[in-house]
């Protein structure tokens, strides 16, 4: 498992989720996550996540347009790149996770392979395109779905007004089931001048903080990462 994990270079979110299961810190079994991540850009490691614990529930919100939607494959230096990752804008989402599985899973034994079909794929890979998280939270007030893992990773930050981002990041916790768990990731004061980020202050990520039981959390050069239980 070690070695596929390097060859998916399994980043953030999955690598910190996928230590925390192995280390028995989430109690939630992972066959049974339900995952809610606002800004899922690359979905590779959630991708790579199902594959290895079989979850059923993925719903995944994001301003990006369809026809930008990648799965990133990493490819050796000397390794040749292949034709059929020659994509455009009319590959669809399944046929992205196809290449992903083609080449980054390569190395499974065939009898262990679990790879999707397109039915499966589409009914547990639920993609919100060109919907800000404001919008999906308008039009899902009533939402019945409840998962139990919300991913924040470098959304709030985009938000210019800070209000609006608490409001935001409040009603998304209210949805997250009974100790539903929370992965964010913020822009911090060390953050380079940029105006299309708003970075937190170390009082503003403890605000985002005092909502949760935290059991992990890492400063990084321009980013903090935080990971926590919901307190009920």
């Amino acid at each position: 498992m070690e070695n596929l994990m390097i060859k998916a270079k399994l980043t953030s979110p999955g690598s910190e989720i996928k230590n925390l299961i192995d280390n028995n810190i989430i109690v939630i079994q992972p066959k049974d996550l339900k995952v809610l991540d606002i800004g899922f850009g690359d979905p590779d490691s959630l991708i790579f996540l199902q594959h290895l614990y079989g979850f059923k529930d993925y719903v995944g919100v994001d301003k990006i347009q369809r026809s930008n939607f990648k799965i990133c494959v990493s490819f050796d230096d000397d390794t040749l790149f292949p034709e059929d990752m020659v994509t455009n804008e009319r590959t669809t989402p399944y046929e992205h996770y196809k290449l992903f599985y083609k080449y980054t899973l390569s190395n499974i034994p065939v009898e262990e392979r679990t790879e999707l079909s397109q039915p499966d794929f589409e009914k547990i890979f639920q993609f919100h395109f060109e919907t800000p998280v404001q919008t999906y939270l308008k039009e899902n007030t009533f939402n019945t779905y409840k998962p139990n893992l919300l991913i924040l990773s470098d959304i709030l930050h985009k938000i210019d007004d800070k209000d609006e981002a608490q409001e935001v990041y409040f009603d998304l916790l209210k949805r997250l089931d009974i100790n539903g768990l929370v992965w964010v990731q913020v822009y911090n004061l060390n953050t380079p001048v940029n105006t299309s980020i708003y970075p937190y202050s170390f009082q503003e990520i403890e605000t985002l903080k005092d909502s949760l039981d935290i059991i992990f959390e890492e400063e990084r050069p321009d980013k903090t990462l935080f990971i926590g239980r919901k307190v009920s």
